[in-house]
């Protein structure tokens, strides 16, 4: 693959298991630049799988990094990262973050903490065209997982 099927913007929607009873997803917009570096910003959330223990951790998230393609992957790392707590909802009640930082304190997590600046991945390419991306990663565990990613137009909102 050439290097200027993927620069553009690209909104794109994934899940996957992240752990017992838990599932991650983003849902956004990623820019790929021909210098090599990417921006990406959207929602991230944590999702409780289990129906007795419902809950679900939305977080805007900001990052931007760089990237590579050869013909069979596309490579990223990673540089920088930031989030804010967006809704949360536990049992199908919406809490608001500034009411749990209240009972948490400053030991409250930021999911930011969790990804370290410099952490790389890659992307098996199983399709690119002029408008449509569609990528195999791995979870976690090593299963994969695939990444659809459509080009946005000129005038084309965010997701």
């Amino acid at each position: 693959y050439y290097k200027s099927h993927f620069i553009g913007r690209w909104t794109e929607a994934f899940s996957y298991p992240n752990g017992d009873g838990m599932k991650f997803e983003f849902k956004g917009t990623i820019e790929y630049f021909a210098n090599n570096h990417y921006n990406v910003s959207g929602v991230v959330a944590l999702v409780g799988t289990e129906p007795s223990k419902p809950f679900r951790l939305e977080y805007s998230a900001n990052g931007a990094g760089t990237w590579s393609a050869d013909s069979e992957n596309l490579s990223f790392t990673l540089q920088q990262m930031k989030t804010l707590p967006k809704t949360y909802s536990v049992d199908g009640q919406d809490i608001s973050p500034l009411t749990v930082a209240q009972f948490i304190g400053p030991s409250m997590p930021n999911l930011s903490d969790i990804y370290p600046e410099g952490g790389s991945g890659q992307a098996r390419i199983k399709e690119v065209d002029k408008n449509r991306m569609v990528l195999e990663q791995m979870d976690l565990e090593g299963r994969p997982f695939i990444v659809t990613a459509d080009r946005q137009v000129a005038g084309q909102s965010e997701p």
